[in-house]
């Protein structure tokens, strides 16, 4: 006998109820994809991951607001020297073939695709070290997702009423169910214990730096990122929901993301919101200049020195400038909100919010490519200097300092960009950071800011405890 279901939350259908609904909504429709809609009880943002483990997921999640995804029914490998033509190509193709079927009594969910981009284009290039699988850019429209807010969650299930099975489909979606009604895995109390740590050494850095001050001088760059990675080897394999649950406990107010492609994980916690748009209306930072805060200091005399800094306000001000010019062909208006400061542990950013109106024609895919690389990644000016990293940067950065988020058919979307983060292969882990180097940047002072914005992928791998 079998036995009964723990008791779901209002408006929470049994399995039994949700696997007749599926049915019987694939059976009645005429379209090619069908994205159906099913409220669930609210679980972890790794749940879903935990049920159906996949070399294809995606997770996703801020301030309360959280998502994830596993399988893939459509997918784009964007590659060529222009990935965001055949991105929104390909998603306009994929969201008009699709039918959205909300659960009775709510209203539809629009289908989503999740995904990402490479810091820069590779074109028909190998693909860096360590990033077979991700391509320069690569989305996503999943056979699962799950979203959560405002302590409501839904999932969206994905049929190819052409491809799929549906008996197939059926088995897995029973086990789902029965898991997010009833969460159950065994924790691996071990740990891994990190073996090496490889550092670029200060000389090095130095000797890269003393080339981007001649480049700022020769060449008219205003500024030029420079990134630099340290290499982790564990004992064991590391587990990346382990290291993203550990990144979610410190940083809860942090864009936390991981991306599985082929056997490899990319995960992280940025501070930096590419942009969000929520029907015209677009949200996004300039976030730039950087100030340590030494350890039992309440940050208060840092952050009037940061906003005090020339250096500082001076590479805030070219970042926030580009932004403001990047986006102004696609808004009707755009408002700059006061300069401030956000603290991340014993970091400071100066931060200035920027909210914009979207004009009609605008489409989503517009906005990635007008503000992705921003100049607090890059450099300015942005081509340019996107080009000049490309050539003379020591490795390669793959989807580092790259654009990480999700769009629907709506036009709503979050985009994040990919900083502090890492690329776990097996028990190996790449971390990488970079700082913003100016005409008057010191390289000392500079590898010591990034050796600062290591520390919580350092802490979510084990390193230092």
């Amino acid at each position: 006998m079998a036995a009964p279901e723990p008791a779901l939350p209002r408006g929470v259908p049994s399995v039994a109820e949700a696997l007749a609904h599926v049915g019987t909504t694939v059976a009645a429709s005429s379209a090619d994809v069908v994205a159906i809609n099913l409220p669930v009880p609210v679980v972890g943002a790794t749940e879903l991951l935990r049920a159906l483990p996949s070399s294809d997921a995606f997770l996703f999640g801020v301030q309360g607001q959280a998502q994830s995804a596993v399988g893939s029914v459509r997918r784009l490998l964007a590659q060529g020297e222009d990935p965001m033509a055949s991105l929104r190509a390909w998603s306009d193709t994929v969201f008009e073939e699709v039918e959205v079927v909300p659960w009775p009594g709510r209203n539809p969910v629009p289908p989503r695709v999740h995904g990402g981009t490479a810091f820069a284009t590779r074109g028909q290039a190998a693909p860096a070290e360590g990033w077979e699988g991700f391509g320069d850019g690569q989305f996503t429209l999943p056979r699962f997702t799950l979203t959560s807010d405002a302590g409501a969650a839904l999932l969206t299930v994905v049929v190819d009423r052409h491809r799929d099975s549906l008996a197939d489909l059926t088995d897995t979606l029973r086990r789902l169910l029965q898991h997010l009604r009833s969460p159950t895995h065994v924790l691996d109390a071990r740990s891994v214990r990190v073996t090496t740590v490889e550092q670029l050494s200060r000389s090095v850095w130095r000797e890269y730096i003393r080339h981007v001050l001649r480049a700022i001088e020769r060449d008219g760059f205003v500024k030029l990122v420079a990134a630099r990675r340290a290499r982790i080897v564990g004992d064991r394999p590391f587990d990346d929901l382990a290291v993203f649950g550990r990144l979610l406990e410190a940083y809860p107010d942090c864009h936390l993301y991981l991306v599985r492609r082929g056997g490899r994980s990319f995960l992280g916690a940025t501070p930096e919101t590419l942009f969000s748009v929520r029907g015209h209306e677009l949200h996004t930072h300039a976030l730039a200049g950087s100030w340590v805060i030494p350890h039992g200091h309440d940050g208060a005399e840092e952050a009037e020195a940061l906003l005090r800094s020339t250096k500082n306000t001076h590479e805030h001000e070219v970042v926030h400038r580009q932004i403001v010019d990047a986006l102004t062909p696609y808004t009707t208006g755009i408002v700059s909100a006061d300069r401030t400061t956000l603290r991340l542990r014993n970091l400071l950013h100066l931060e200035t919010p920027v909210m914009a109106t979207l004009h009609g024609d605008a489409h989503v895919i517009d906005v990635l490519h007008a503000l992705h690389p921003t100049p607090a990644v890059g450099g300015l000016p942005k081509w340019p200097a996107v080009e000049w990293i490309r050539r003379h940067e020591p490795g390669h950065r793959g989807w580092y300092a790259g654009a990480v988020g999700w769009f629907d058919a709506a036009g709503d979307a979050t985009f994040a960009v990919a900083i502090r983060c890492a690329l776990l292969s097996g028990n190996e882990a790449w971390v990488y950071t970079g700082a913003g180097i100016v005409a008057d940047s010191e390289p000392e002072a500079e590898y010591d800011e990034t050796a600062v914005k290591q520390q919580p992928l350092f802490r979510a791998l084990g390193v230092g405890g």
